[in-house]
């Protein structure tokens, strides 16, 4: 599925800049936006939200 940001971003009535932050980590979607993004995405929660130890720790110091 090859969808724009905006695509997105309209799909889950928000406005594109907020999208972005999400993809760019510096905001989270609440759990009920989260699941919808999976749904468009055809995806998974835990798939588009995974991320490693090591980048934990990156994020924690």
């Amino acid at each position: 599925m090859n969808l724009t940001q905006s695509q997105v971003a309209d799909k889950l009535g928000i406005r594109a800049s907020s999208y972005q932050r999400f993809e760019s980590g510096l905001r989270i979607p609440r759990v009920g936006m989260a699941i919808q993004l999976a749904h468009i995405l055809n995806s998974s929660v835990e798939h588009l939200f995974q991320f490693s130890t090591s980048e934990m720790d990156k994020k924690e110091s």
